[in-house]
């Protein structure tokens, strides 16, 4: 009898563990090869590019946040008993379509390069892409040579930017283990180091390209834009009535990945003064902000309160020997409080 207990308990326990237990609390991401769709249950991991071909599923699943993530990848509507687990391009496991179902869990690594650096090329592309979409289209010589920098530094910072993501990212074919492995486009993992030295070498250029429309191009508005569109430096001004007295608030957000210096100017109306005892900014490090706040002050009891006021930020960036000079501009307006 008691021989016959414990055959029992462990035929049990083996049906027990024959399918993998996912934790509850596990992020997840799901596969519907029938429906050819694929969804995470959480923000921080997007899957993209599903491909089905017959039964075999290839998807890439990226990471959306820095740091390293471990998560479970659930597949339905799978048809074959057994498939060949590809993870980055790696034979890693064979499993059962009930396994599958189940869930397998996976990893993504976090950042493999300065995050300061990730931050600069993110912030600094959608503002080269718009400055060149419109200076490409001007017959001016000195807008055509500015796009034309401008070209090139949206290739350096989307190539760097992409290699890194991928870094931060894993590649998963799920095949039958008795055919043939289908071709797909997913690309392999390079190296840590690799990507780290590519982020480094797009922000170099980046500033080096500043340097080069700073001291070349001789249109000053063009030349403001084009540093302005590789430098993602940003200025936002408030006009603030607060009983009937009026205060400017000035905030300068740094994404670029070196540091910036210089100072807040604002145009004041006649009869108006302010009482900002310093607006310089030294130094200011990467992702941080510096705001000023200060009262204006009515120097002639009938002028009028201003409901608007023109906030400019001039600062420069350097690394090296490469120097640049620019000019940020924000129309402060009233915002009751």
């Amino acid at each position: 009898m008691r021989l016959l207990q414990a055959v029992s308990f462990c035929l049990l326990s083996a049906l027990f563990f024959a399918v993998p237990q996912v934790r509850a609390d596990a992020s997840v991401v799901s596969i519907d090869v029938a429906a050819k769709k694929a969804t995470s249950s959480v923000d921080s991991l997007d899957p993209k590019g599903l491909n089905v071909q017959g039964d075999q599923a290839g998807i890439l699943i990226r990471s959306n946040i820095m740091t390293a993530q471990k998560f479970v990848l659930k597949t339905s509507g799978l048809k074959d008993l057994s498939y060949d687990v590809y993870v980055d391009q790696e034979l890693k496991h064979k499993k059962t379509a009930k396994e599958l179902e189940a869930g397998i869990e996976l990893s993504i690594v976090g950042r493999t390069a300065d995050p300061a650096k990730i931050r600069c090329l993110e912030s600094a592309l959608p503002d080269i892409n718009k400055a060149n979409s419109k200076l490409s289209k001007a017959a001016d010589a000195e807008a055509k040579r500015i796009s034309y920098t401008l070209s090139q530094a949206a290739g350096w910072a989307s190539v760097a930017k992409n290699r890194e993501q991928r870094r931060r990212s894993v590649a998963v074919i799920i095949a039958p283990s008795d055919k043939t492995l289908r071709r797909t486009s997913f690309t392999g993992q390079e190296e840590e180091a690799k990507v780290a030295e590519g982020i480094d070498r797009a922000c170099s250029l980046l500033q080096q390209a500043r340097d080069r429309m700073f001291h070349v191009i001789k249109n000053q508005l063009l030349r403001n834009e084009a540093v302005v569109a590789m430098t993602p430096v940003t200025l936002n001004a408030t006009l603030v009535i607060n009983e009937g007295k009026p205060q400017l608030e000035a905030v300068v957000l740094n994404n670029c990945d070196l540091p910036v210096s210089g100072a807040i100017s604002v145009v004041l109306p006649n009869g108006w003064k302010n009482e900002a005892k310093d607006l310089t900014i030294k130094s200011l490090a990467s992702g941080q902000s510096h705001k000023v706040s200060f009262d204006l002050i009515r120097k002639d009891k009938g002028a009028a309160v201003p409901d608007k006021l023109p906030v400019a930020a001039n600062l420069s960036v350097a690394q090296d020997r490469y120097k640049a000079e620019f000019m940020l501009t924000a129309n402060a307006q009233v915002a009751e409080k």
